[in-house]
This record gives C-alpha cells, structure tokens and sequence, in this order.
C-alpha cells in the first residue's frame, strides 16, 4: 500500500473509530436505483447504522472519492448504465475501498449472477423480499467484521510505525555525537550510548546501576547541585555546563541537557541526559578573553583591564572616603637594552620587572603592563599617604638592581609618577594624566626616582594648549604631510593596497607623533576638519595610481577616529560627493576603525558607518583581537578586513598563543568572508608563518616604511 494510501487509510479509520473515544455506529452505503429498495432498507437498518444512499452506480463511486469510506455497501446487482456487477469490480480495484465488504442485492436466486457477482469481489447477497430479521442480523455482523479487520489493520500498522520510531530512535541513540544517558526515578544508570563512553571512558557495564555522580569532578560545590535538583524536581529540567572527571582523572567541561519522563499518575518515571564536551572552546574562550585583558608577555592586567579596575577602585574610595594612589612607571634605558641584546632579552627584563614591581605591593594592589616599558599600579585604600612613598622607593630598589637574562646581564631603573585621588584628580583620565606628568617630571630630574604630581606640573598642560592651538592651523602653513605604507598581497608580493598615515612637522618641536596631536585634536573636535583633509588628499592620490597601468583597482586605507563617528552633525555624504566629483568608485577607499567603536554604537554611529556600506566604501577593523570583539557586529556592517593587531605579530613562533589566535582568526574570517591584513610584520619568519595560516595581506617595516607620495609611486611604477 502506497504511502499516500495508508496515511488515507489510517486516517479515515481513526475517524470511523473516534480516536477510541464513544466510536460512531457503523456507516453503510446503499446503492439502488429503486425508491422502494432503499425506503425498505432504511427503515430497517437506520435505527442502528449510520445510512447512506446513491441512486446509481456512478454516484456511488463519486462518493467513496469524496466522502468518508463505509464500513459496508449493499449494492443492487442490476441497473441501468452501470450495473451493479461492475460497480463492485470498481470498488475492488481500488486500493482506498477494495477491503470495504460488498453486498449484492438480487431479486432471485440466480447461479449465473451469483457467479458473476464473487468474480467481481462481492461478499455475499442479499435475496428479495427481505426477511428483515435475518438480513438485519447478516448486515451486522458483516459491518461489525468490517470495523474489526479494519481495527486489526490499525493496529498492525501502528506497531509497524511505532517499530520503525524505536529502529530510528535507536539509530540516533547509537550514533549520535552526544553522550546520553537514560536514568531510573532512583537516578540509577539504566542505559547508555556509544558517545558516553568515548567521552567518559566507562563502558555500560561499570556504570550499569550507579549514580551519575559516579562522573563527578567534585569541582563544584553542594549549593550547584542543590540549585539543579530543585530545578528538576520544580520543572523536569536542566541544563548547563558542568566538569566531570574522565575514568583516566582528567577533567573536562561538558555542556548537561537533562529531562524527565513521567509516568501515567505524573510521578518521575525516568531521566534522559545528553552532554557534550565543550573543554576546547571553553579553552579557546578562556585565551580570548585573557588575550583582551591580560598582557600576554608579563601576564599583567592591560590597559583596558586597569581603567575598569581603577574605576571601580575610585567609586569605592569615593564611598568609604579613602584615598587611591595611582603610579605610572617607566623603565628607564630599557630601549638600548633592546637595542644592543635584542627583542628576546628585553621581553625577560619586562616580565622580570612585572615580578619584582608585584613583589612591592600588596595581593589587593593591582600592578598592569600599559604597552611597551610602562607599568602603573593601583594602591587601594591608602590610609597614610607616605606609605605611597615607601611603595614607590622599594620599586625603585628592587629595579635598580642587576637582571639576569639567560647569560647577559643588564641595568634598568624607572621613573615613577605618582597622583592621588582624590586629591589631584577624581575622574580615572585625568588621575592617568596626572601619573604621567609626574613621571615625565621624574624623568626630567634625572630619572631613577619617583615624583608626587603638583600644580607645577601643569605646565604640560599648557604645552598641550599650545599643540592645541598649533595644530588648527598646521595644514594651512603646509606643516601636515600624507605618508603612505605599503600594504603587500602575501600570495603575489604584489602591491595594490597603501594605508596613510598623517605627519606634523612642527617649525619649532620638530616631527610631533600622531599619538600626541590625535588625542589633542579628538578632545578639541579639530579631528574632524583634519580627516576630512586627509580624505581628500588620499581620495586624490588613489585616482592618480588607479591611472598607473596596473593598478586599477588600487585602494588606500585611512585610519579614522571613533569622535568622527559619534560627533552629530558632522557627516561623510561631502565625501561620498568628492569621490563622484572624481570618478572614483567606494572601494577606492577603505576606513579602519576600532572593534569598541561596532560595540559601542548609537543610531549616529550606525548612519554613518551604513552610509560608507551603501556607497561601497569598504570598512577594516584595526587592531582586532586586543579588544572585545563581537562577530554579530561584522555581518550586520559589512566588514571587509580584519587587520591582526602588531601584538599578535611581534612574538609570532610556531605554536604560540600568538600563533593559534591568529590561526584562528584568519579562519574565522575566511570562514565569514572577510580578508586579513597583519600589521607589524618585521620580520622574514614572521611573513612566512602568515602565509602559512592563509593570511591574505601584510604591512609592516619589513616591506617599506611609510613613504611620502613621490616615493611610494616609484615604488609602484619599480613594481
């Protein structure tokens, strides 16, 4: 029987039946072309039986397509145009009605139609004039084997779907990569699959009957446990992550599915436990996050860990009305120790300077790596203020003596700032500024030594003003400067990408770094004329080398500030203009923005950044993977690069954190779509191992510098 036939079937006898609940009477069909035959019939059997009627052979099979199916069909052997003989070889024939009963009626015995009629696939007959009693009594039984058979039939083929669910559920239960396990209401262990025990190392039969503690880790405590009872016995279920302790004692993290199974009066019956192991993803979570908080040299908190920590410690000051101490510590001659002994040796002075200036202060104190040679601590709850003189003069001891870095020795000391809040400052920015005034006076007077921040020191302040206000005019005096960096296509060599850098060449102070003018120019809102100028002149340059043969396609890259973003009022469409002006498409450009500006977006940010997706202007994130990254955020703009942060590069070697991150990242952004571009890249080894993980792009000082516009292009034509 045809699927399509035994869904009809079933249905239709599920209707008959009732589902099992007060089961209708039988229904028969009875076809007769005679107003007689049928007004006789009815009157007998409509008391008992659900009667139907078709007044003709064609009518009758119209209605077994249509209607619901009879469970029993008396059907006059002669009539006009079809007569009842081929009628019932139709019915039959049919695989929806065949198993229905059929029986002629005749006006006589007649061996010949007799014969006739049980070739055709009737039943029995029904001779003329009825003796009511006896063919009532013939009809019942007739339907009530009918009802029975087709029960029968039901009934078989709900055992052969409920086998074939058992076989499948089976199938599943045996190759799932889930483990599973099925307990008794005593939580005794009744059954387990194959994944079970690859996962645990237990087979079925040491764990057959034992409690599911048997996996227990004993890394939790009570309360977990009583927090997950209560929530089976109040709901029937649970789930979340949990470590279990393989057979061998090794642990893992698996993440726990658990469910129940009632029984007729709603007592637990049975519990199903699927679990899987999650131990490398939690594994590869745990390095994320520590990679975005910690600094993976000195394992120190980093920058963005101790602005969180010294907000916190701040408010709670503020609260319980004690003071906090700040320190900023420079490591004094650490750039010649780097020089002359190499990158390896200063990375050992760094983590020893990391122990020693922890070994100062107390456990509740927090010591963190800024980047590069700078420390800074947080002294917490100071109740005398020389204490943060002792602190800073036992560092200053400790760094001034000898460090052993495998055969070399070397000397460092520091220059220590040191502020307090709240007198100095109270808001996290400015107690930082004011640390690292008061270590740059330290250094100013003859380093090795710590300095107390004083009002005197705002004379920085007042350089700062004076940038300030140097700076809103430095592009018209001619005093900025567009500087391009090649950006290297691993696969090829080849050189159709450059990001810009802008340069101030101050006629006083000389070449002033873009990490002191940029922060002065975001805070003073002169950022947004100066990206808009750099815009330009960038957006001009790639038209000239899109004119070079070869570089078609050629794209600059321009580093934006998140103030340009979030600044209202202050929108790119003049640019978008300027490229039309030129004739130059969206992808001539990129911008690079940061990974806290996609996370932290309001309803102006992301006009903004939609606008450079709608107009085809492609759009990298700098820096990724040393902040908090969100992959939703990549889809939702319409990211085109991942750009690898120069801390990943810096200590790149085979089977490195560095390594693995960056190994994941490449194929998590392949797997997205998007390009990789690694910055920092110095070294030959280091653009080999990036080519080996599939790295797309590379800058870095290994192939150029930035240069100014004239050089870089006989870099391009020399190509």
């Amino acid at each position: 029987m045809a699927t399509e036939t035994l869904t009809h079937y079933v249905a239709d006898l599920n209707r008959h039946n009732g589902n099992g609940v007060n089961p209708k009477p039988a229904r028969i069909l009875i076809v007769d072309t005679e107003l007689q035959g049928i007004a006789t019939l009815r009157k007998m059997l409509e008391r008992d039986f659900d009667v139907q009627f078709a007044y003709s052979g064609t009518e009758a099979l119209s209605l077994l397509d249509t209607e619901e199916l009879p469970d029993l069909i008396l059907l006059e052997a002669v009539m006009p145009e079809v007569n009842g003989f081929e009628v019932c070889r139709k019915i039959k024939q049919n695989e929806l009605t065949g198993h229905i009963p059929v029986l002629l009626i005749m006006d006589k015995n007649n061996a010949h139609d007799e014969a006739l009629g049980l070739k055709a696939g009737a039943a029995d007959y029904l001779i003329k004039p009825f003796a009511l009693a006896i063919t009532k009594a013939r009809i019942g039984n007739y339907a009530k084997q009918a009802r029975q058979e087709r029960q029968l039939k039901l009934e078989t083929i709900e055992h052969r779907n409920a086998r074939e669910q058992l076989q499948v559920a089976g199938l599943v239960y045996n190759a799932s990569s889930e483990a599973m396990t099925l307990t008794d209401a005593n939580n005794r262990i009744m059954a387990v699959n194959p994944a079970f025990t690859a996962l645990t190392g237990y087979s079925f039969e040491e764990v057959a009957g034992k409690d599911p503690k048997i996996l227990g880790s004993g890394r939790h405590e009570d309360m977990f446990f009583q927090h997950m009872w209560r929530s089976l016995n109040s709901t029937g279920k649970w789930n979340g992550e949990i470590w279990n302790r393989h057979k061998n004692g090794e642990e893992y993290a698996v993440r726990l599915v658990i469910n129940s199974i009632y029984d007729e009066t709603g007592s637990i019956h049975q519990r199903v436990a699927l679990f899987s192991d999650i131990t490398e993803q939690k594994r590869f979570l745990s390095m994320i996050q520590f990679q975005a908080n910690f600094d993976e040299l000195t394992q120190l908190p980093n920058r963005r860990l101790f602005m969180d920590r010294l907000e916190h410690t701040v408010k709670k000051g503020q609260r319980i009305n004690r003071r906090v101490g700040v320190m900023y510590i420079d490591l004094d001659h650490f750039k010649e120790v780097n020089d002359t002994l190499g990158h390896h040796q200063g990375d050992l002075l760094l983590v020893e300077a990391a122990r020693r200036i922890k070994n100062c202060v107390r456990e509740s104190d927090t010591v963190a790596r800024l980047g590069g040679d700078e420390f800074t601590v947080i002294l917490d709850d100071l109740h005398e203020i020389s204490n943060m003189d002792r602190v800073a003069q036992n560092i200053l001891d400790s760094l001034s003596q000898p460090f052993q870095l495998d055969k070399d020795e070397a000397y460092v000391s520091a220059s220590i700032g040191i502020t307090l809040c709240p007198d100095d400052a109270r808001s996290v920015e400015d107690l930082l500024k004011c640390a690292d005034q008061a270590m740059y006076a330290a250094k100013d007077g003859g380093r090795n030594s710590y300095r107390t921040f004083t009002a005197d020191m705002q004379e920085s302040v007042m350089m700062r003003t004076r940038l300030d206000k140097d700076l809103r005019h430095a592009q018209e005096r001619g005093q900025l400067h567009i500087y391009f960096q090649p950006i290297v296509e691993l696969a090829t060599g080849h050189i159709h990408k450059a990001e810009a850098f802008l340069h101030w060449r101050h006629p006083e102070l000389g070449v002033i770094s873009p990490a002191v003018f940029i922060p002065i120019a975001e805070e003073s809102g002169t950022i947004h004329g100066l990206g808009e100028w750099v815009f330009i002149q960038a957006a001009n340059q790639a038209r000239r080398w899109r004119q070079l043969p070869g570089y078609e396609h050629f794209q600059i890259s321009l580093n934006m500030s998140p103030v340009q973003f979030r600044s209202n009022g202050k929108d790119f469409d003049s640019w978008i203009r300027h490229l039309h002006e030129l004739g130059l498409p969206g992808n001539s450009i990129n911008v690079d923005i940061s990974e806290d500006l996609l996370i932290d977006t309001d309803a102006i940010t992301t006009r903004k950044l939609f606008l450079f997706r709608d107009n085809a202007i492609q759009m990298a994130i700098d820096n990724f993977g040393s902040g908090y990254s969100s992959l939703s955020y990549l889809k939702k703009f319409d990211i085109d690069f991942l750009k690898i942060d120069p801390s990943f590069v810096r200590n790149f070697e085979p089977n490195s954190n560095s390594y693995m991150l960056a190994e994941a990242m490449v194929a998590m952004a392949h797997k997205l779509n998007l390009s990789v571009i690694a910055e920092g890249v110095e070294t030959k080894q280091q653009s080999t191992l990036l080519a080996q993980l599939g790295c797309d792009y590379c800058q870095g000082y290994l192939f150029s510098k930035p240069l100014p516009a004239g050089e870089f292009e006989q870099v391009l034509t020399a190509q």
